[in-house]
């Protein structure tokens, strides 16, 4: 994927990880895009736990 802006151009390719029923396991985020952290893996998982349900709630009650 290639997106253009008026001054400069970035291309980027990333590589999905799955498991082994074809589920996606990991999915890195563009270099531009990453955001630097002190989070290990484990605790960014552990994070991500915690806030998906409560983003599915609130968009359940949203509709």
């Amino acid at each position: 994927m290639v997106t253009k802006t008026t001054n400069q151009s970035f291309s980027h390719s990333t590589s999905v990880k799955t498991d082994g029923n074809g589920r996606i396991t990991s999915f890195p985020a563009p270099k531009q895009l990453a955001t630097p952290t002190a989070l290990t893996p484990e605790q960014v998982q552990a994070v991500v736990e915690a806030v998906n349900p409560i983003i599915a709630d609130a968009f359940a009650l949203y509709v």
